[in-house]
């Protein structure tokens, strides 16, 4: 609640409502820091999702792309797995919230900012596609033997968010670590 609503503040955005299912929001630890910031909280009825239909239908549609994002690299890459699928649900996201659709002329994130606010499209590469990734001694500008590999060879798991858009998620497939 509080990463979410400091990533509005940065956008002149103030959070007053909350409308949530009874799972996780309902929780006093939540219900007590809603009170404490002076917003207000309602429900949904139980197994009633057609009450919060817009978040429902954006659940749907990336479970939806990201299956099919996970389904696709399976088949093309050996060190896919499903274990990965949050990796593939964060991609997802990033690409719905980035881009247009076509019934509308602003992205999501432009609509709740209020910034033009374009991706570099070289920055999106296909989700779970093999990334080829310079030697520690090559990225530190020290010399190599002419004849060994200048690259190992990764998965791309999409963009990291906690550095610049050019930034990409790599796993390592002998160590399974994700850099």
């Amino acid at each position: 609640k509080l990463s979410f609503e400091r990533y509005a503040s940065r956008f002149g955005v103030t959070i007053r409502h909350y409308h949530a299912d009874n799972g996780a929001f309902a929780t006093k630890l939540f219900r007590q820091a809603v009170a404490d910031a002076q917003q207000t909280q309602t429900f949904c009825g139980v197994n009633a999702h057609h009450q919060n239909g817009v978040a429902e239908k954006k659940i749907s549609s990336l479970t939806e792309l990201t299956r099919s994002m996970l389904l696709h690299a399976k088949h093309h890459n050996p060190f896919v797995t499903d274990s990965l699928w949050p990796f593939a649900l964060c991609h997802a996201a990033d690409i719905d919230n980035s881009f247009p659709t076509t019934a509308n002329t602003q992205s999501p994130v432009e609509k709740f900012s209020g910034v033009f606010a374009r991706p570099k499209l070289k920055h999106f590469q296909p989700w779970g596609c093999p990334a080829y990734v310079l030697t520690t001694s090559l990225q530190t500008n020290s010399k190599q033997p002419k004849w060994e590999e200048r690259s190992r060879i990764g998965v791309y798991l999409g963009q990291s968010k906690e550095h610049a858009t050019s930034v990409s998620l790599i796993l390592h497939p002998r160590t399974g670590h994700v850099s």
